[in-house]
C-alpha cells in the first residue's frame, strides 16, 4: 500500500501471489475500518478486468492489522464470499 493522491487516508494497492494479481485502492476510515476495491490485473493491457474483489472490515491502527470480508468474483449475482486478512509490514 502506498499513499494515493486521490484523498487523505486512501492508498494505491497491489496484491500479488500464486494464482492472483490485483490492483486498486484502499480507504482507511476514522471509524477504524478499512475497505479495498480491487480488480484482477488482466494478462494483457487490452484485455478487460474480469474479476473484482471488494472487501471491508475492522482495522487496528496500533497493531496495523485487520480482517475484511466481501466478494471476489466476476460480474453477476454475488456468490463467492471471501475473507481477506490485512497485515502491514514495517
Amino acid at each position: 500500500m502506498t499513499p494515493s493522491a486521490l484523498a487523505p487516508n486512501t492508498y494505491d494497492v497491489t496484491l500479488v501471489g500464486p494464482g492472483y494479481n490485483y490492483s486498486g485502492i484502499s480507504i482507511l476510515s476514522s471509524q477504524k475500518r478499512i475497505s479495498f476495491s480491487l480488480g484482477q490485473i488482466p494478462p494483457s493491457p487490452a484485455a478487460p478486468i474480469l474479476q473484482v474483489r471488494a472487501v471491508t472490515g475492522p482495522f487496528n491502527i496500533n497493531k496495523r492489522n485487520g480482517t475484511t470480508a466481501g466478494w471476489d468474483q466476476p460480474a453477476g449475482p454475488l456468490e463467492n464470499r471471501v475473507q481477506f486478512k490485512v497485515q502491514a509490514f514495517p
